[in-house]
Formats: structure tokens, sequence, C-alpha cells
């Protein structure tokens, strides 16, 4: 939620740019969401292990956070450029690149782990005939960052600046994922259905 949030904040206060180019680099974590997500939902039906496509995902999404700061040193890179389409001008700033770049990267993140975390509460739900639980307590967790995420790093950006704001965003993704995969190692998801009894 922080990356939602802050990145689309970034832009625009720290390098000013206007709505229809911060709506550019939400499109851009989209669309290779959209591009990814069904390939690699059928790759993970086809191998399994779901619990790695998880881990995979969250770190590589930790990696996409914790690369929207170097947006600071764009302008050492590259240089603007002029979009022109249906005779309207937009100049696309240097960081304008790294912002685009670093949403996209999480756009893949998510197409490796949604599909797997969903399938992982489907199959718990299905074991213990309660999918519609499992999914509510699934997006009940998202809820818990959803809430706290915003506030705890609006509040670590203010005490400090924006590369530690977003590189704990990265190490906290980092944390969870290793303890995720451990407690997934202690005890895994259920392999069957268990048969109603009569």
């Amino acid at each position: 939620m922080e990356v939602i949030l802050f990145l689309l904040i970034y832009a625009r206060t720290a390098f000013g740019m206007s709505p229809i180019l911060v709506g550019g680099i939400l499109a851009g974590g989209k669309l290779t969401k959209s591009l990814t997500q069904g390939l690699v939902g059928s790759y993970t039906d086809a191998w399994g292990h779901e619990q790695y496509f998880v881990f995979v995902g969250a770190v590589l999404y930790a990696v996409g956070a914790a690369s929207i700061p170097l947006a600071e040193y764009a302008a050492g890179v590259f240089a603007p450029v002029t979009v022109r389409v249906a005779g309207l001008a937009s100049t696309l700033p240097p960081a304008f690149f790294p912002l685009f770049g670093a949403f996209a990267v999480c756009g893949v993140a998510d197409s490796l782990r949604l599909p797997a975390s969903m399938a992982l509460f489907v199959e718990e739900g299905e074991h213990f005939d309660a999918v519609a639980g499992s999914l509510s307590l699934r997006s009940l967790a998202w809820k818990f960052g959803q809430v706290l995420g915003p506030v705890m790093v609006g509040a670590l950006w203010d005490a400090t600046d924006v590369f530690t704001a977003f590189v704990a965003v990265g190490a906290v993704i980092v944390v969870a994922a290793v303890v995720f995969l451990s407690l997934y190692r202690l005890e895994p998801a259920p392999e069957s259905v268990p048969t109603p009894s009569d």
C-alpha cells in the first residue's frame, strides 16, 4: 500500500509531474501485471509449489519498492522526452523513467505472488470447507497492512527521508517473505480435501 500511495505522491511533490504523468506511472505497473499474470498463473497451476511464487514475488516487490528513490539520480542518466499524442504534447521528466520502471517491476511481482497466494487460501479453505472464510481472512490481513502501512511509512518519511522510507518498506517485505516461507515449511497447506463423514 505504501508503494501505491507514496510513489504517486513522490512523483507529484518531488518532481512536479502532472496528473497524466502520475497516471502513466501507475498504468505501467498495471500493464506489466496484466501482461504477465495469466501466464504466471498457468505456470503456478502446472508446477505447484505456490509458496515459492509468493516468496519470489514478495522479494521482487521489495526490489521495486527500494528502487523508487533512484529517481533522485535520474537527471544524470535520462534526458527529458517530449511525447505527442493526438496533437497534445507532454514532456516526460527524467524521474519518470525510474519511477515507471520501479512500478513495472512491482507489477511483475504482483503477477508472481497474487495468483499463488489466492490458490493457497482457496486450497486451505477447501480443506476446511470454508473457502469464503479463508478468502475473508486473506482480505482482512491485507486491510491490516493497508491501514497501518501508510501511517507508519508517512511518519517514517517525515522523520527521515524518502530513501529510508522506501528502503524500510522493501526490508519489511523481505522479512515478511522469509517469515512466511519459514512458517510454511513448518506447517504446509493441506494437500487433499477431506471427505465428509456420514
